[in-house]
């Protein structure tokens, strides 16, 4: 049986609007150009009375871009290792689905 997701995707979007210092958000425009191989970074947040952290940011390689606009959904396989793979479950090669706006930065050269 698959266990339920112990994390949220961060919404770098509404985070970068109330914290443009931490939180960067590339734009929508950008997001949207990107192809399978690209870097995207995306975080999770979770909760975790054990853990010094609230959430983690990674790099993931984008493997699929469905749909346009408002629907656009990616993949991407996690491509670094984690810390806090205990609180939230994730790790290095992990399949993840996210929407543009989760997208905290960009690497289109990688």
């Amino acid at each position: 049986m698959k266990r339920a997701p112990r994390y949220t995707l961060i919404d770098a979007f509404e985070r970068s609007l109330s914290h443009p210092d931490t939180f960067n958000f590339p734009g929508f425009d950008i997001v949207e150009q990107a192809k399978p191989g690209n870097l995207l970074k995306i975080g999770a947040e979770f909760q975790d009375a054990d853990s010094e952290w609230s959430g983690e940011r990674f790099w993931v390689i984008v493997r699929t871009v469905e749909g346009a606009g408002a629907a656009v959904r990616l993949t991407g396989g996690i491509d670094n290792e984690l810390q806090c793979t205990d609180s939230h479950g994730l790790r290095l090669g992990d399949t993840v689905t996210f929407a543009p706006r989760h997208v905290l930065d960009y690497d289109f050269d990688a």
